[in-house]
């Protein structure tokens, strides 16, 4: 998913809790950084949702990197291998030798479907509810995003609990 992000827009509009408005805010301060801008005018391309062999994705950590820096004009990338974030934090330490920021991350399996979680430090452990992992997420500081909202094969939320967040929104406690 490569979306554009007007990220000042991302830190009023997704910040359902100080939790989430931090974690929003380190989005808009990483892309900033990045691009070299003041964070009050910055505008970015990020991808949130990359998966390398650690999963299933088809590419190391360090052929991930390498083709978002030369490929693409993202500017912010986040590693989100299912149910763990050892790639995450591999990718991190070799962020500043690549011209994008790596946003450490997890697409956790929750009971009722897959959510990312953004800015972690340590892992989430699958299997829990969905309430309980975005609770987990929050405790670290970090933002949690419903990874497929729609795909009812793996998505199977409380009625409410997405519809309330729109596509791809932060999930609020």
């Amino acid at each position: 998913m490569q979306q554009i992000l007007t990220t000042a827009g991302w830190c009023t509009s997704l910040a359902p809790s100080r939790t989430s408005d931090d974690a929003c805010c380190r989005l808009h301060n990483s892309i900033c950084h990045t691009m070299g801008m003041a964070s009050s005018r910055a505008q970015g391309r990020a991808d949130l949702h990359i998966h390398t062999r650690c999963s299933d994705g088809t590419a190391s950590v360090r052929e991930a990197l390498e083709y978002a820096s030369l490929h693409t004009r993202l500017d912010v990338i986040a590693i989100t291998d299912h149910d763990t974030i050892e790639s995450a934090h591999e990718a991190a330490a070799l962020a500043p030798l690549y011209r994008v920021e790596v946003v450490v991350g997890e697409e956790i399996t929750s009971r009722e479907g897959h959510i990312l979680g953004l800015f972690l430090t340590s892992r989430v452990s699958p299997r829990l509810s969905a309430v309980e992992t975005v609770e987990a997420i929050h405790a670290q500081g970090g933002l949690a995003v419903a990874a497929h909202p729609f795909l009812r094969a793996v998505s199977r939320f409380p009625d409410g609990f997405t519809a309330r967040m729109g596509v791809g929104v932060a999930l609020r406690r």
